[in-house]
This record gives structure tokens, sequence and C-alpha cells, in this order.
């Protein structure tokens, strides 16, 4: 055996530290700042997702939620399956390879241009990893709801057509002199006796990242004071921690949805009743 200087073992403690603390931190992200967060590797050498990784959060997130949504196919098999379910509403024979070839061409250009539009946008404007997840999961669970779901990035709008029920979802909205991680907007329209009405409800959804946000008692007061302000001017805002995101952001997202939803229902009865 060889001998070993005092700078090498020195060196080998050192490193040896760091990889440790660097996996305890892996398995609790959201000790990390926001910075290191976006620094865990994705994925493992075999391919799985690394444990407590951005990824692996977001994906057991949806398993929970989602569970069809977080099953990995791949292209082939998600065309063939849309394929044979167009084959399952049609009394008459469809021919299955042309309906997977047309539905291959038909997802490859929704990602490459809208998919590909909000990932490159909300990835570019969003300022920590909580934030981009809740981005992304409140759209998801928007469209999942049965809802159109726009992102508005202020010259850039991308998403669906507006319907009868619309999530317009605007990451770092300015409103006066504050600045929100994401507004969130509703929109419903519908037929009453009286003819159309719009309601409108906005919520202020704040993501509290460990760089961002509550590292002292002074900014915490600060984001509590903000809030109330916001408030006070008629905006509703949810403000949730980031072990909450980490732990379940579909969960999170959910609740948002949930809110503007029931805040718009809730105002269509009352217009109802009243024009009743």
């Amino acid at each position: 055996m060889g001998f070993m200087g005092g700078s090498a073992r020195g060196f080998l403690r050192v490193s040896s530290n760091h990889y440790f603390e660097s996996i305890r931190l892996c398995h609790n992200p959201a000790a990390m700042s926001d910075v290191s967060q976006l620094q865990i590797v994705g994925t493992s050498t075999n391919g799985s997702l690394w444990p407590g990784s951005l990824a692996d959060r977001f994906a057991k997130s949806l398993a929970i939620h989602s569970p069809e949504a977080a099953r990995p196919r791949s292209l082939e098999a998600l065309t063939r399956s849309i394929a044979e379910n167009a084959q399952k509403a049609n009394e008459r024979l469809l021919d299955q390879s042309f309906l997977t070839v047309a539905a291959r061409a038909l997802h490859i250009q929704a990602a490459t241009t809208g998919v590909q539009a909000i990932i490159s946008h909300c990835s570019a404007v969003c300022e920590s990893p909580v934030e981009l997840a809740l981005a992304f999961a409140v759209g998801f669970v928007g469209r999942q709801q049965g809802g159109a779901v726009l992102y508005d990035f202020g010259e850039v709008v991308v998403g669906d057509a507006e319907g009868d029920r619309t999530l317009r979802i605007r990451p770092q909205a300015r409103i006066a002199e504050f600045r929100i991680d994401l507004l969130l907007t509703m929109q419903a329209i519908s037929e009453g006796p009286d003819g159309l009405s719009v309601v409108t409800k906005q919520l202020a959804l704040e993501a509290d990242g460990a760089e961002f946000h509550d590292r002292t008692q002074e900014q915490a007061c600060r984001d509590r004071k903000r809030d109330r302000q916001l408030q006070s001017q008629g905006l509703s805002v949810f403000r949730f921690a980031g072990g909450e995101v980490w732990r379940d952001v579909s969960a999170c997202a959910r609740e948002a949805v949930g809110f503007l939803r029931a805040s718009v229902e809730k105002h269509e009865s009352r217009s109802y009743i009243r024009s009743w």
C-alpha cells in the first residue's frame, strides 16, 4: 500500500464530506438554495429518475393525482393508443395504420410548437424551481379539469383557444409596484335569461423558495405585508411554502385551480338567482 500525504488525505476528506452532503440535500431539496435545486442531476446512469430531483418529485406528484399521465410511454405506444381509442368510438372499421401515422404527426407538431413555446418561455421567466414546477402543474390541472389554458408572457400568448371557461397563467406578472410569481385568471362565459354573462376571478400565486423567501423573519413579515396589500386591492393570494410544492406540486395546483373554479361557479349561481 502506498503512502498518502496529509494534503491528499485532507482533499479526500473534504471531497467525501461534500459528496455525502450533496446526497443528503438531494433527498431534502427544499433545504437547498434555488440555484442548487436546479443543479440536481435529473436522471441516474441507468436512466431512472434521481431520487429527490425536480423530475422525480414532479413525476411522483403526477402519479398520485394523474397516474395515466405519469406512466412512461413511447411515442409509438401513445399514437397506437390514440388510434385504438378512435376505433372504439366508431362503429365503422378505421385504418389503424393511417390513424397512427396521423396521430404521430399531430403529436410532434403540437410538441414542437405550442408545448415547446410554453416550456421555453416558462423556463426563461420563472425565477425558481418551485415556481417553474407550479407553473406547469397549474396548466396541466386546468386542462385536466376540462377548461382552456393560456400561458400569457406579455407579448406572447400560447395555448388553447378561449372557451366557456379559460384559465390564463401569467408568470412574473406585475400589478402596481408588485411582481407576482404566477397571476392566475379564470374567465367563465355562460348564457342566462338576460343573455351572456362573463365572470372573471383572479388569484396571485406565490411559491416560496429558499433563495427568495422566508430566509429571515424580517423578509417573512415583508411578504405577509405585501399579501395584505394585494388583498386590500381585491386580489386573492395563495402562498405555498417551498416544501409544500416539493412534496406534492399537483396538490398545490389543484387547490389553486379549485379555488378559482369554486369562486367563478359561486358568482355564476348568484347571477342566475338574481336574474331568475
